[in-house]
């Protein structure tokens, strides 16, 4: 679970850049506007800023936490596509029906092997 900043997804990472690009602007704009000199921001500014980094850092965990969870056959509990068991009972099917011919063909296979042997048994 330490490497959950590896596998945000596009949303995430987005997210990610627009709060770094807020904070960029909110230090600008309370230099500017803050003690006179514009070097550095007020203190209130800076704890806004860290609590909610924070809380968007818990938010993004929580996210990536529910994005991963999966179910007992491995699947994503998020997003789970409806038509995937229709697929699922299509394939069982065409495999049932895939063995059958396989079956018949194989009993074909064994009565003309026993023809030709008994046509050769005939010429000798």
């Amino acid at each position: 679970m330490d490497n959950w900043i590896v596998q945000l997804s596009a949303g995430g990472i987005f997210a990610v850049l627009i709060i770094r690009e807020f904070v960029n602007l909110m230090i600008k704009l309370k230099g500017k506007n803050g003690n006179g000199n514009g070097s550095t921001p007020g203190t209130e500014t800076v704890k806004d800023i860290k609590a909610i980094t924070i809380d968007t850092n818990d938010k993004v965990k929580s996210l990536h936490e529910q994005h991963s969870k999966t179910d007992g056959d491995g699947l994503p509990m998020v997003y789970s596509p409806r038509s995937i068991v229709k697929n699922q009972e299509r394939i069982a099917k065409s495999s049932e029906q895939t063995a059958m011919h396989m079956s018949r063909l194989a009993e074909t296979q064994e009565k003309m092997a026993d023809t030709l042997r008994e046509i050769q048994s005939h010429q000798t």
